[in-house]
């Protein structure tokens, strides 16, 4: 499905009803939006990856503008402040109220964002595998311990800018170290990119990304899920990431053994825990 809001479309998927047979009642869930990572990526990459929620949620997935099957837009609307306004509009235009709001790697950047600028729209913030600010030698230390020395050139390379050569030596060696276990890399053929957007972060978005006064703004409860062998969003950045969000809002939970992908790596801790942090 699509949706015009700040003079584009969106596409967004729905799983799940808002309510639900209880009994002789209906019993209203709380709506889950999931803002997938990238960008260049989309939920057609990942597919259906919290329909373990439907039973909790009602679960709505949308693609940022220029992603996925979102409309194509100049490059100087793809920045985090509009990203972050079209959530805005996306929920206000199908009036969804006090939803919970789920960022994955790039999409906690937005989520981040979103819970700062608007902080009377949500009822709840998770952020997955994320940070506020990028620092390269972190990164390529981790990619280093898991793939050695190539892998730390590679990563090297990338953060440096080194374009599409230099991106498709990442994907081909550092990718396959997002996940502990069985590499999904068979995903990439079904994402409907495009892959120029994962140069204008690495040039343009990251370098001067610093999401610090964001975290520390936010004023509703906010879980945050982090893997202790994260190559690209370290443990490190996201003990940063959790230090700034204000304690008494704040649940840190980090999964052992699981890379950036938490929730191929150990879905079933992975799932409980937003499970449990979702319910009135």
């Amino acid at each position: 499905m699509h949706i015009r809001v700040n003079d584009t479309r969106l596409f967004f998927d729905v799983d799940g009803v808002k309510l639900a047979e209880d009994g002789d009642f209906l019993a209203e869930r709380p709506t889950l939006i999931v803002l997938h990572g990238g960008p260049g990526f989309d939920h057609a990459f990942f597919g259906n990856d919290h329909a373990a929620l439907r039973d909790h949620a009602q679960i709505i997935y949308v693609e940022f503008r220029g992603n996925g099957l979102s409309e194509r837009t100049p490059q100087e609307y793809l920045n985090l402040d509009q990203w972050t306004d079209d959530i805005a509009e996306f929920i206000n235009t199908l009036g969804i109220e006090k939803p919970v709001l789920l960022g994955f790697s790039f999409g906690g950047f937005i989520a981040t964002k979103f819970a700062a600028r608007y902080p009377g729209k949500l009822s709840k913030v998770i952020l997955v595998s994320t940070l506020a600010k990028v620092i390269p030698e972190r990164s390529v230390e981790m990619f280093a311990r898991l793939g050695g020395e190539e892998a730390r050139a590679v990563a090297t390379a990338l953060f440096a800018g080194g374009g599409p050569p230099v991106q498709q030596r990442f994907f081909e060696i550092c990718i396959p170290l997002y996940w502990a276990r069985n590499p999904r890399i068979d995903r990439f053929p079904r994402s409907n990119g495009p892959a120029e957007l994962f140069d204008h972060l690495i040039e343009n978005i990251i370098p001067i990304m610093d999401l610090e006064e964001e975290a520390q703004a936010i004023k509703c409860p906010t879980l945050v899920i982090s893997g202790s062998e994260d190559p690209i969003t370290t443990p490190d950045d996201m003990d940063d990431l959790a230090s700034a969000i204000p304690d008494a809002l704040l649940t840190f939970e980090r999964i052992i053994g699981a890379r950036h992908f938490i929730a191929d790596d150990d879905p079933g801790r992975y799932f409980d825990l937003i499970r449990r942090f979702i319910s009135p």
